[in-house]
């Protein structure tokens, strides 16, 4: 299709008036400004083009529409600052959305009637473009075709739109300002202001640097200020962080308080007294550490598109993604595998264990859709390929020889053989029950479920049979679900310690919203096309063998790498997530299997990490960081410590005696008594005496051992 074809099927199909723009600089080969040289007309436009060699530029307003440009590239964070406003405000819904060949993305809205839209800024890196802008569409850029119809294109979310009304090329009373044009030092502190959130920077009448607080545009009383080198000032009544805390008014930091507590979520104790507590989940309770939030840059690729199809339920996106890159990890099936270092190869194994406060964070929901998606790609695997309830790992291992395609049959020494199809789902609804099996004497479960993810040969004897799965021809993957309760008292140091714990990404689920009713149902053309797409997928990631990283995505990789062998901490924490590296990678792998790539390129370690950040903040919310209680010999003894220390860990100012013992049965004054002398003895709590009442005695009162 020739340019001015593109441009006369644009008009026709969209109303939209075209120019011709310079293919690679993308400037007008029209007069200045080039959005009124803009025609619709068969006849204009033929004139207009002529036989030039260009891009097609549209002006969004002609067809009634309004784009938001989102632009990453040169140090801008438009992707981060959008995840900010939708945080704050409300996400985007599912609309027109466009990748341009620099990595952007154009998000297309209809625009609401009457209002005229001008070239704004609604953020930084995120332009907007209708009735006096142009944006490029369709057609071929260096070979390649980037841009999806404009039919599913819905109307302007109303944020957006009071945000596009405040905006302009003015905010205010301030007049904006380019990152450019600053010199170093606060370029710096920009660049870190945008990441906790702020956009459009503007100069106010005073000189200072300032910055829009999250979900706002424009007026007074709402900016974050630099005031000096390397100082901020918050002006505004309150500055929201994404922990539901804010920063109070007046508040001020330097450019190193500032970075700590993006990268760690702490403050120093003068900025951390003063922040203004709020909980983002109310009916959670406090945990240690911020309500984890799955990043934008994880929902990348078609099982990101798959995941948005289920928009309308209460099920939780950040499962339903993670679970998808466990399915198709498992899908593609043992063949293709990731080398950084030679001979230690990673395959697109992955095991997933969802966790939540109770039956309301929908746990289970997010699998059943995921299921639906799998089933979409290939039904027959959905019958044969997942399984759960074993009890044992000789159970386990007989499942893989007997659900594969073909006759299972025995080696010359009489062991069975695993069949031709290695690939299974181990999905558990109730992982506690897993938990409790592999603590029992004797049981080999978690030895085997080890193996399999290390894909070792599995071989296991009972009775004097032997079962065997030989290295290489096995592809596990696990799902679980599980309430963090029953995690932390099921989870024995025995499999904490022991590999059992750190095989598994964890994955902190919540409600994200309250449907009772929805009138809304599931896209079925939709689902059907993303899962025809990525069952091509499977079926070409099956005939590779090693993928390798292109340049970029090495370059990310030896950076992340870097950061995740520097995040070493103590106790259980460390040990849950001292798989980090081989989580990446594997991750890394499915996202660029799913792509249809055969390199794993930067957007794909991007992704990879984005996702482990989550499930990192997953396992220290759920964990809090604590050191695991030891057990003894005694069950009751164990339990009622272990909910001592939970009492005593969310307690910062201590519990009294008198209230760890309305724990337990108050005439079981040894049991008590043993299992506090247990925790001092362990290291894990402390007691000191202090008066807690202005007369009588000094009490006896119990505080966690906290680690560093």
């Amino acid at each position: 299709m020739t340019p001015v074809e593109l441009a006369i099927w644009y008009a026709n199909e969209y109303g939209l008036a075209s120019i011709p723009v310079h293919p690679t600089r993308k400037v007008p080969l029209v007069p200045s400004p080039g959005f009124q040289a803009a025609v619709s007309t068969q006849k204009q436009l033929v004139e207009l083009f002529g036989a030039k060699d260009a891009a097609v530029g549209v002006v969004p307003g002609t067809g009634g529409y309004v784009v938001l440009d989102i632009d990453d590239k040169k140090g801008k964070r438009g992707s981060e600052v959008l995840a900010t406003l939708e945080r704050v405000n409300e996400p985007l819904p599912r609309t027109a959305v466009s990748t341009t060949p620099s990595g952007g993305k154009h998000i297309w809205f209809k625009k609401p009637e009457g209002v005229e839209i001008g070239n704004n800024d609604l953020a930084a890196g995120i332009n907007v473009r209708s009735d006096r802008g142009y944006v490029l569409v369709p057609g071929m850029d260096s070979g390649r075709q980037w841009i999806v119809p404009l039919d599913g294109a819905v109307d302007l979310p109303k944020w957006v739109a009071e945000g596009l009304t405040a905006a302009g090329s003015d905010v205010g009373h301030w007049k904006t300002i380019k990152e450019e044009d600053l010199d170093e030092a606060d370029q710096e502190m920009l660049q870190a202001l945008v990441a906790l959130g702020g956009h459009t920077p503007y100069r106010a009448s005073n000189g200072s640097i300032q910055v829009c607080r999250p979900g706002k545009v424009g007026g007074s009383g709402i900016s974050i200020g630099h005031i000096g080198p390397g100082v901020a000032k918050v002006f505004t009544d309150n500055w929201p962080l994404p922990n539901g805390d804010s920063f109070p008014v007046n508040t001020r930091f330097n450019i190193d308080e500032l970075e700590q507590g993006l990268a760690t979520g702490t403050w120093p104790a003068e900025i951390e007294s003063k922040l203004l507590k709020g909980d983002p989940i109310r009916d959670l309770p406090k945990r240690n550490g911020n309500v984890p939030t799955l990043g934008r840059d994880a929902y990348h690729g078609p099982l990101a598109e798959a995941t948005r199809l289920f928009d309308h339920t209460e099920a939780d996106p950040a499962a339903i993604l993670i679970s998808l890159l466990t399915g198709f990890g498992n899908l593609v099936g043992p063949n293709p595998y990731v080398e950084p270092v030679s001979p230690i190869r990673q395959h697109a194994r992955l095991n997933t264990l969802v966790v939540g406060e109770s039956a309301k964070a929908r746990k289970s929901a997010a699998w059943s859709l995921t299921k639906k998606v799998i089933e979409a790609i290939d039904s027959n695997f959905v019958q044969r390929r997942i399984m759960g309830g074993f009890g044992s790992g000789h159970i386990l291992v007989d499942q893989l020889a007997d659900i594969g395609q073909g006759t299972v049959g025995t080696n010359e020494d009489g062991k069975l053989t695993v069949a031709p199809d290695p690939r299974m789902i181990v999905f558990e609804d109730e992982f506690a029950r897993v938990l409790k099996t592999t603590g029992l004497e004797g049981n080999n479960l978690s030895m085997v479920l080890r193996s399999a993810y290390d894909g070792s040969k599995l071989e296991v004897r009972s009775r004097g049979k032997t079962s065997v799965a030989p290295q290489g021809s096995h592809h596990v993957s696990v799902v679980a679900c599980i309430t963090a309760e029953e995690l932390q008292s099921t989870l024995t140091n025995t499999e904490a310690y022991n590999g059992f714990g750190n095989r598994f990404i964890y994955v902190w689920t919540k409600r994200t919203k309250s449907v009772a009713l929805s009138d809304t149902e599931l896209d079925t053309n939709e689902l059907g096309r993303i899962a025809d797409l990525l069952a091509e997928r499977v079926e070409a990631a099956q005939d590779l063998a090693r993928v390798r990283f292109d340049e970029k995505g090495a370059e990310l990789w030896k950076k992340v790498y870097e950061e995740i062998q520097n995040d070493d901490p103590h106790g259980l924490l460390g040990t849950i997530i001292a798989r980090a590296d081989v989580h990446v990678l594997r991750l890394a792998l499915v996202y660029a299997l799913a792509d249809g790539s055969n390199k794993i390129r930067e957007e794909h370690v991007r992704a990879a990490h984005c996702v482990w950040d989550f499930c990192r903040a997953s396992a220290a919310y759920i964990f809090n960081n604590r050191a695991a209680v030891e057990t003894t010999s005694n069950p009751v003894l164990d339990r009622l410590m272990a909910k001592m220390y939970e009492m005593l860990y969310e307690a910062e100012d201590g519990v009294t005696k008198s209230k760890l013992k309305g724990l337990c049965n108050r005439n079981n004054e040894g049991l008590f008594q043993e299992a506090v002398d247990t925790l001092v003895a362990q290291g894990k709590a402390r007691m000191e005496k202090k008066r807690v009442a202005k007369t009588g005695p000094a009490a006896e009162v119990y505080y966690a051992v906290r680690e560093d």
